[in-house]
Order: C-alpha cells, then sequence, then structure tokens
C-alpha cells in the first residue's frame, strides 16, 4: 500500500471551516441589494453553498441569508423588496468542510457603539484557531464557525473609538490570506491582505450615481462588473484599505509594505475565463499554461482532451503548441454544479459522472493516447505563494478517476501532469473531513511526469517579466560635450542653472521642461534614472540642455554634497524649485510606525532643510536666486489619514517660511507654491476613485510656478496657491 493521508473530522485543531468565496460591495446605487443580487450571479462559480445580502437603507441594516444558489435564495421580488437601500454587500460561501448550516452564511452582522457592522469575508486566517480561544477566554460568544467572526470579535474588543481604527487594530492580530468588505452606517470598506493573496477590485458604476461621487462597487472579479454596468478602476492593492463615504473614494495603507504573494490558483482554477486578474485575462493565461506546458513536457499523443472548464483553455493552447488535435473528450453537464466545491468526498465522487462523461472513441471511432489536460490539478505549490497548490491532494482521486474513466472509454494511453504541494498564506490546505488519498499510480493509467513540474512553469510563467513591444530600448548615455552652462535656447532664464527635485515625472517633470524652453540648463533629480533619461530626451528635443542627477532625497549625506558639486560643476546656481514629496502611508494618527514616520519626515521635512542649507550660499550669491517649494493645502488644512503627508508639509512650510524671513533683505527670492488637485501619481495612490481627467494637469501648473523663477518675481515669503492669490501663512 502506498502512503495515506487521512483526517479526523472530530479533531479539534481542524474541525473548522475555510473558505474561497465570492464578495461584493455596493455604495450609492439604487437598489443596491439588486445589484448585488446581480454581481453574486456573476461570481457564482466561487462558491455554491450558500449566499447572502446585507443591506442598508440610510436607518435600519437588512440581512437575507440562504443556502444554495443565488437564484434560489434572491429570485423572489418579495426577497429583494426586503432590502432596501442605497448600500449593500453580498457573499458566496464555498466551504471545504463543516455542515452547510444558516449560523455560517454570510455577510455577518453586530451593533456596536459607533452603529451596526456587517462583513463579508474571503479567505483563510492562518492564526484563527489561537484568536479565537483567546477571544472566548475574554467572554466572546461565537455564533458561527467561520474564520470571519473572528473579525466581529477583534472589532469589539478593540479600545479605538472609530471603526476605521477598530478595524485596523483587528486586522494587525490576523495572520492569513483575505480579501473583507464591510459595511456601516456612513461608509464601506474594502480591504487586502497584505500579501495580496486574494484579490478584490475597485469599480464605478456610472449609471447609478445619485450624487456628484457616483456609484461605487468592489468585488472579488472583474467578471461581475460587467453585469453591474460598472467600469474597472483598478485593483485594490496589497494591504490597502479603500474607504468609501459621501466624501468619497480614500485610500489608506496602514500596513508595511511586502512582496506580494498572490494566489496562483486564481489563475488555474478560481476565476472565470472573462475575468481579467492583476492585469493579465484568466483566459490568455491559462492558453499561456498549456502553451508553456507543452513546450517543456512534451508527451506522444494523439489528441489533447480538456478537463472542462477551466482546463479548456489550457488544452487549446497545449493542442496549438504541441500541433495535436483538440477535441472534448469529456462532456460537462451544464446542469449541475462543480464537484470541485462539494463538501464531502463521496459527493464530489459521485457527482463526477453526472458532470463529465468521457467520449467512448475518438474520430473516426479510433481508439486515441490521450494528453489528458486537467487544469484543477495544476496547482504551484511554492512555499509563499499563498495558494498555487491548494486542494492538489484533494484533486489527486479525481485525477485518478479520470484517468480510468479515459482508460474504460478506449484510450490506448492517458497522461496528466500533477502538482501535489501545498501552500501557505493561509491558503485551504487541510484535507476534508473523511477524505483518503492513497498516493500510487493507477493501473493501467501510468501518468506521464513532466521533466519538470507544473508548479515550476506555472512559477515562472505567470511571475516573469513580460517584456513590453511598446517599451524603449536602453539606450547608451553620453556625456554632455557642450560647456557646462550655456544658452540652450533664448528666453528670460538664457543662461541661468536651475535645479528641479523630484523631476521624473508630475510637476516636477513639467516644470523642468518649461524651464529649459525659457533658456535654463537644467540640473534634474529623482530616484528614477528612466525617468529622467526620458525627461532629458524631451528637453533635447525642445533644444534645451540638462544634467542628469540621480539622487535618493533619503541619502542625507549625498545633498550635502549637492552644493558643493554644483559650485563646482557650473560655478553658480540661480534656481531650486524642491518638488519631491512621499504621500507616506495614509493611516490614522494612533497607527503610525516609527519607520513610516521617519521616511515621509526624510523626504518632505528633512530633505527640504539639506537642500536650504546646501544651496542657500550659491541661492544668495545670484544676481537674481529664486527658491520654490511645492507644497499642499493639507499643510493648513488637517485631513483624517494623513497626518504624515500634512503634518511634514506644515513642517516645511514653517520652515521656508522662515528662511524667508531671514533672507528679507537679500536678493533671493521664497516662496512656496500650492498647486491645488492636480492629476499626479501621488493624487491618484490618495484618491482612487477620482477621474484624472477632470482635474488640472502638470503642464496645467507649471507656468504659474515657474513664473515664481523669474528674475522679476518681487513676491517674497508667501504660499502662492494656484490662482495667484497668497494663502494664509506669509513670513514676517
Amino acid at each position: 500500500m502506498g502512503d495515506l493521508i487521512s483526517t479526523n473530522p472530530h479533531d479539534s485543531e481542524e474541525d473548522k471551516l475555510h473558505e474561497e468565496c465570492g464578495v461584493i460591495g455596493v455604495w450609492n446605487c439604487t437598489d443596491a441589494a439588486a445589484v448585488t443580487a446581480l454581481g453574486l450571479h456573476a461570481l457564482q462559480h466561487r462558491g455554491q453553498t450558500a449566499s447572502g445580502i446585507t443591506s442598508f437603507d440610510g436607518e435600519i441594516f437588512r440581512s437575507h441569508r440562504g443556502v444554495g444558489l443565488v437564484g434560489d435564495n434572491f429570485s423572489d421580488a418579495r426577497v429583494m423588496a426586503g432590502l432596501p437601500g442605497m448600500s449593500a454587500i453580498g457573499h458566496n460561501r464555498y466551504a471545504t468542510t463543516g455542515d452547510t448550516v444558516l449560523r455560517n452564511v454570510q455577510p455577518l452582522y453586530a451593533d456596536f457603539e459607533f452603529g451596526g457592522l456587517a462583513v463579508a469575508h474571503n479567505g483563510n486566517l492562518t492564526n484563527a484557531t489561537i484568536l479565537r480561544r483567546a477571544l472566548v477566554r475574554r467572554g466572546c460568544l461565537f455564533q458561527s464557525t467561520t474564520d470571519s467572526e473572528v473579525f466581529i470579535h477583534l472589532i469589539a474588543i478593540s479600545l479605538y473609538s472609530t471603526v476605521v481604527d477598530r478595524l485596523i487594530d483587528a486586522l494587525k492580530q490576523v495572520v492569513g490570506a483575505y480579501s473583507l468588505i464591510a459595511i456601516t452606517n456612513d461608509t464601506l470598506l474594502g480591504v487586502r491582505d497584505p500579501l495580496g493573496v486574494r484579490p478584490l477590485i475597485l469599480g464605478r458604476i456610472e449609471s447609478q450615481a445619485q450624487s456628484h461621487n457616483g456609484g461605487w462597487i468592489l468585488v472579488s472579479e472583474t467578471c461581475a462588473l460587467d453585469i453591474t454596468g460598472a467600469t474597472f478602476v483598478r485593483d485594490v492593492e496589497p494591504g490597502e484599505i479603500v474607504v468609501i463615504n459621501d466624501q468619497g473614494v480614500h485610500s489608506i495603507r496602514p500596513f508595511e509594505r511586502k512582496p506580494s504573494r498572490f494566489c496562483i490558483f486564481e489563475y488555474v482554477y478560481f476565476s472565470r475565463p472573462d475575468s481579467v486578474v492583476e492585469g493579465m485575462p484568466v483566459y490568455d493565461a491559462r492558453k499561456r499554461i498549456g502553451r508553456e506546458l507543452a513546450r517543456e513536457s512534451h508527451v506522444e499523443a494523439d489528441v489533447v482532451v480538456p478537463v472542462p472548464d477551466s482546463g479548456v483553455p489550457a488544452a487549446m493552447g497545449y493542442a496549438s503548441e504541441a500541433g495535436l488535435p483538440f477535441e472534448l473528450g469529456i462532456i460537462r453537464n451544464h446542469y449541475v454544479g462543480r464537484t470541485f466545491i462539494e463538501p464531502t468526498d463521496s459527493i464530489r465522487h459521485l457527482g463526477q459522472p453526472l458532470g463529465a462523461a468521457g467520449q467512448a472513441r475518438g474520430a473516426g471511432g479510433r481508439q486515441h493516447r490521450a494528453r489528458h489536460h486537467q487544469q484543477e490539478d495544476r496547482g504551484d505549490g511554492a512555499p509563499g505563494r499563498g495558494g498555487g497548490g491548494a486542494h492538489a491532494d484533494l484533486v489527486a482521486a479525481d485525477h485518478a478517476l479520470l484517468l480510468l474513466r479515459h482508460r474504460h472509454a478506449g484510450a490506448r494511453q492517458a497522461a496528466s501532469g500533477d502538482a501535489r504541494r501545498g501552500a501557505d498564506g493561509g491558503a485551504d490546505r487541510r484535507r476534508l473531513a473523511g477524505v483518503r488519498v492513497q498516493r500510487r499510480a493507477v493501473p493501467g493509467a501510468e501518468p506521464a511526469r513532466a521533466r519538470r513540474g507544473g508548479a515550476e512553469i506555472l512559477r515562472r510563467l505567470l511571475y516573469r517579466r513580460i517584456p513590453d513591444s511598446a517599451a524603449r530600448h536602453d539606450r547608451e548615455r553620453h556625456p554632455a560635450t557642450e560647456p557646462a552652462v550655456r544658452a540652450a535656447m533664448s528666453g528670460p532664464l538664457a543662461g541661468q542653472v536651475a535645479l528641479v527635485t523630484g523631476a521624473s515625472r508630475g510637476i516636477g517633470a513639467a516644470t523642468a521642461l518649461l524651464l529649459a524652453r525659457r533658456g535654463a540648463h537644467i540640473v534634474i533629480t529623482a530616484r528614477s534614472e528612466g525617468g529622467l533619461a526620458e525627461l532629458d530626451d524631451k528637453i533635447r528635443a525642445a533644444g534645451g540642455t540638462a544634467t542628469l542627477l540621480p539622487l535618493d532625497l533619503e541619502d542625507g549625506a549625498a545633498l550635502d554634497l549637492l552644493g558643493p558639486s554644483l559650485f563646482e560643476r557650473f560655478g553658480r546656481l540661480d534656481v531650486l524649485v524642491g518638488n519631491a514629496a512621499t504621500l507616506g502611508r495614509l493611516t490614522p494618527v494612533a497607527h503610525i510606525a516609527d519607520d513610516d514616520w521617519t521616511a515621509a519626515a526624510a523626504v518632505n521635512l528633512s530633505a527640504g532643510l539639506r537642500l536650504i542649507r546646501t544651496c542657500a550660499p550659491l541661492l544668495l550669491a545670484a544676481p537674481a536666486g529664486r527658491a520654490v517649494f511645492v507644497t499642499d493645502r493639507i499643510a493648513r488644512a488637517p485631513t483624517a489619514y494623513w497626518a504624515m503627508y500634512g503634518a511634514t508639509k506644515a513642517a516645511l512650510e514653517h520652515l521656508v517660511l522662515t528662511w524667508a524671513a531671514e533672507t528679507r533683505t537679500s536678493r533671493l527670492r521664497v516662496n512656496l507654491f500650492d498647486p491645488g488637485v492636480v492629476a499626479t501619481r501621488l493624487r491618484a495612490a490618495a484618491m482612487p476613485g477620482e477621474n484624472p481627467a477632470a482635474l488640472a494637469t502638470p503642464a496645467d501648473v507649471a507656468p504659474q510656478l515657474v513664473a515664481l523663477c523669474s528674475p522679476k518675481e518681487a513676491r517674497h515669503g508667501e504660499v502662492v496657491v494656484m490662482d495667484g492669490s497668497p494663502a494664509s501663512g506669509q513670513a514676517e
């Protein structure tokens, strides 16, 4: 006998649910519950055990939850009429163990001192058992056996006051893979785990907009956007909390950034083929998997047969690459559900002949050697990837049954690759209650092993960099042969030297280009050398000259040498534009980490001080030295979650205005420039729901910033906003 794997269903350590589910949240939409139900229909493939919807009408939360498919629970008009409101969340449940009882159906709801809260959760918490025991010892009463209820109790016992603070406090205590959607009296929240194992999508429902903020939707997959009439905005980033309320869409990033560990099984099995996952169409990914498999593990065969449905695109890719015919050797009965998500092993085995029947003969009645491509068997299994080899042991039994069915149908040989390593990071890797998988070959159906495992193929295929055909080729940068400073163009700044920080894109790039067009030689700095090279091309195309200086503003020692280096190279500095900034993490003040605060202060504040200190002698010696630092009105209008950015910008304003007060009697002119709301990368990261087409562009604001660099500029010690009027805070 081969090694046997068994699971005791009464084992207290593992007698709990693990879920792969579909979640959806809708905000500011008429008939939000109906839109949510449509989205759940599109996400039905992610779970068929049960479904539920919770809506809020401005006063009361209402829920309807039931066992079975979405259509079984939400096709009755009376049910939908009982879920009024402009906001709602929904959940499709997929459970691999445990009884299907109503108490385990989500969304889960609870009343708190701040109001009501409903939660829908997709994923697994690896420390749920530990947390659950600790919470029970504290007196918490659990009503379900799901991991999701852990969130509810952690929020309940948190000592913070606001729901966002409490949610962050809870999230910092859990470990695992999850996407979570929650709704309160005035907010829709979407959360993705710090490793980004589970997907979550932000979309906009323009046709349902009831105010200037429009309607918003959070979903597990893009296929749910199509059926609800929503447009894709972006993927929610790992570790990000999206906050949607009457003020719009805001992004909070309270967790330390980590390398993404996205679940490769989303490409392999979970996601619908018409979805786009992390920027890659699932259908295309599966075909590419098949092509890669054919290249790396060729098997002598006469025909390629897919296991419906997720294996079809991969088999098509394999057949195309191998030059073999593609045949539907297994016919799936679409009137039955997927056996993969059935809760018990026996039902799954019984369900196989219901869902798939083997063709007895191939074309012309000939027997064939079948290359059997079972997409469900293909997993990553990479340690830390979180989801690659999930369920590999479980599908091994089905794998064997399907190979035998091919033999019984007349195939002389059947072959298939498999992947059996488990997955970490919160993916469901435990075995079903009562399942016993015998790891040995099936007589008469020896699997042909690939030269390389399917896991390795998937890893290299889906996580390698795909060359962009439109990308520029790397070009050799030649040192400038012209004199250090020359008048490249006639203009008011001809012969001057201007230093611009943060010039690789956005306002810095637009300002540097305009300064060059007005005759100045530009010294441009940024961390991104590629961005500087692109800007240099534009400056040269405009007839200007530039010196590229890749520089990290957190490198204080390098900044201190900048002034002497400029003097040695050019002998002067006429203009300083301090534009570089970092958003930092948008997070409540009580959750600011020391490292995050230090990093934000280093770029937004300390770098400004070092620039002043190192450049002041040159600027004061210039005939008409000009210094302009870019600021933001948030420095003067404290805004929730913007403490790191706002506080460091406020300190920068105070620093610059103090310097201006100290240089009043000199020829130097020092000002701050507030460009207002501009479509920049920093703005997009903070406000993901904004339409950038409705905002000013960097090119729109550059002329006014450049005007402050003119030798004729007389203003000094002012905060100049975009319309030209000074804001509060003039220097004495």
